[in-house]
This record gives structure tokens, sequence and C-alpha cells, in this order.
């Protein structure tokens, strides 16, 4: 057997095992407000709908044609913030 000591571990609620943790920051809580609310809004609206297509006609839960539209408006959010950011950086190099 060894006499050696082990290192201290912090206990549960010290500082040093609080440093360890995140918290939420705004935008994230600010993003699930967002995504309940939604949620609760297609929830409620769970009635058919017409549909008119250029080429057809077609009766569809107005949930699914919510959903659809708001994976439409991330994904357009998510290409335009990307591009956004990558003109960004590209503008901060000097040419020369």
């Amino acid at each position: 057997m060894s006499d050696e000591v082990s290192p201290e571990r912090p206990a549960a609620g010290s500082e040093l095992a609080k440093q360890g943790e995140r918290s939420l920051s705004p935008k994230q809580v600010g993003s699930a407000a967002l995504v309940a609310v939604v949620a609760v809004f297609a929830v409620l609206n769970l009635q058919d709908v017409t549909m008119h297509w250029i080429v057809g006609t077609t009766h569809t839960p107005l949930i699914v044609l919510i959903a659809f539209c708001v994976l439409v408006g991330v994904a357009i959010g998510y290409v335009v913030g990307r591009r956004t950011r990558a003109e960004g950086r590209g503008s901060s190099k000097k040419s020369g």
C-alpha cells in the first residue's frame, strides 16, 4: 500500500464544482420561449385546410402547414445567417 494522498475533490455544492456547470443564455431562453409559443399555436390549429397549388389542390391539417412554414423559415434564416457571417469574415481581411 502506498501513502500517497489523493487530490481533494470539491464538494458538490462548492464554487469549484459549479464552475463546470453551464447556465442558459438569454438567447437560448428566448429561443425556447419562441419554440413553445409556436408549438402551442400549432397544436391549437388542428383543423383541415385546403391548399391550392399551381398544379392541384390538397387537403392537409393546418398543423402540418404551420410546421412546414416554420422549417422553411428556419432554413432561410440559417442560410442568410451563414452568408452574413461569411461576408463579415471576408471583409476583415486586408488586401495587398
